[in-house]
């Protein structure tokens, strides 16, 4: 069953706005279900005919009333497609769908038969509720035309079949959802996962596409509908991505990996070489500092995310740079100091734990303290940690910042989480925690 964590089960019926903010699910996602799907109804319609609908919505109904089934109406009446029963499939229940792809050719033939299946009960597999089924508009690219369509549809009931020419499947990938536009997740035979990884690796398949393939496999994944190992191999397409964004869509799937293994202590060991492996032409490109002309927030982001992965994983280049700034004082962006910390302490030991604690005490920013607790939580030496939570017990630490440490090292596997246990069950521990309150 996929997890509501990883694919949320966001309410698509129809909405009061006065109960909106009390109806169990969060006006944001609301707007999110509303966005995406008028997202999808303008890609299928096409602009021109989008354009027109709405242009003729808006002249009927001005400084009059609506409802959603009258956009419907005027949409469908302009455009000549079944606005009213697709759309009708999506706002009036829950969740969205899983396309399933299969694919079938003669050998002889450049002829390929594709088969797109939906189903909702892989997701909800205890509900009780009626089977629910949607209106799903397509498009199909292919590695040869990664970005023009070579096949539009509408998939309505259980399954649509379809045939594409002059393909061969073998060496061509399709795409059933291009950038992303549908409001659904696609799951793709390990065959043509194969061939799309390739073109993630030359770059061939658009960043757009491969932000959302990345980002269905890890949501699969989660769920236990395809296995952690296809959703590495993937990742390890990604090694030359140079988008700040799709990287920080890699970066969530390595740390949903991360937590899966980090109880088993050789996996852990294990993952964290390869995340050394995979992510070390990255922190060579981008280094700790900014770019003499200045970055892009998201390169800020996609550089902080790098360096804290491999800091965690004990890249030996990154811990040795972040100890040194430290030491030496050098001017590091403040997204940054929690890296060059957990640096030092990972190779400073007590010494390094002495100097932070001093430099906490020190300060009047706030975010620097900050920084220093969350650097002592995510220890994962024993005698460190223990020495932490201690520290975050003390009049040295306000009673709003203990949170930092206790919060962080909970997170840690499970040594870490016991002996965090341990230190706040304890009966000191208790009686510190009702005084500092």
């Amino acid at each position: 069953m996929l997890k509501k964590s990883s694919i949320p089960s966001l309410i698509t019926r129809a909405v009061h706005l006065s109960g909106m903010l009390y109806d169990g699910e969060g006006m944001d996602h609301v707007v999110i279900m509303m966005h995406s799907c008028l997202r999808m109804l303008y890609h299928w319609l096409g602009t021109d005919a989008f354009r027109s609908g709405m242009k003729q919505y808006l002249q009927k109904y001005v400084l009059g009333n609506a409802r959603t089934k009258d956009l419907w109406a005027v949409l469908e009446a302009d455009s000549g497609k079944e606005v009213g029963k697709v759309m009708s499939s999506w706002t009036r229940q829950k969740g969205f769908p899983l396309i399933t792809v299969t694919h079938s050719s003669q050998d002889t033939s450049n002829e390929v038969t594709v088969t797109l299946r939906q189903s909702d009960e892989a997701w909800e597999k205890d509900n009780k509720e009626e089977k629910r089924e949607w209106g799903v508009p397509f498009n199909v690219t292919s590695r040869s035309s990664p970005k023009v369509p070579i096949h539009s549809g509408l998939l309505i009931g259980d399954e649509c079949t379809f045939n594409l020419k002059n393909l061969d499947i073998t060496k061509d990938w399709i795409n059933v959802n291009p950038s992303g536009v549908g409001f659904y997740k696609v799951s793709y035979p390990r065959d043509l996962l194969q061939l799309m990884a390739s073109s993630v690796r030359d770059g061939s398949l658009p960043a757009a596409d491969r932000l959302c393939l990345l980002i269905d496999q890890q949501a699969l994944t989660v769920s236990g509908m395809t296995s952690t190992k296809d959703l590495m191999i993937l990742c390890e397409a990604y090694r030359d991505e140079t988008d700040p964004v799709v990287w920080r869509s890699l970066c969530n799937c390595l740390g949903e990996v991360k937590m899966m293994v980090r109880e088993d202590e050789e996996c852990s060991r294990l993952f964290s070489k390869w995340c050394r492996w995979l992510l070390e032409k990255a922190y060579v490109r981008l280094g700790w500092d900014a770019s003499a002309e200045g970055d892009h927030h998201l390169t800020s982001l996609f550089r902080r995310r790098i360096i804290n992965f491999l800091v965690d994983a004990g890249d030996e280049t990154v811990l040795a740079e972040g100890a040194r700034r430290f030491e030496e004082n050098i001017a590091t962006s403040a997204d940054l100091s929690t890296s060059t910390y957990a640096a030092k302490l990972k190779l400073g030991g007590n010494s390094a734990f002495d100097a932070l604690v001093a430099l906490s005490k020190e300060v009047d920013s706030a975010e620097i303290r900050r920084n220093v607790y969350d650097a002592l939580g995510a220890s994962d030496q024993g005698e460190i940690l223990r020495r932490g939570l201690e520290f975050s017990m003390s009049e040295d630490v306000k009673s709003q910042d203990v949170k930092y440490i206790f919060i962080v090292s909970m997170l840690m596997p499970f040594l870490q989480r016991d002996l965090t246990l341990m230190c706040f069950c304890s009966p000191s521990a208790r009686s510190l925690s009702w005084d500092k309150a």
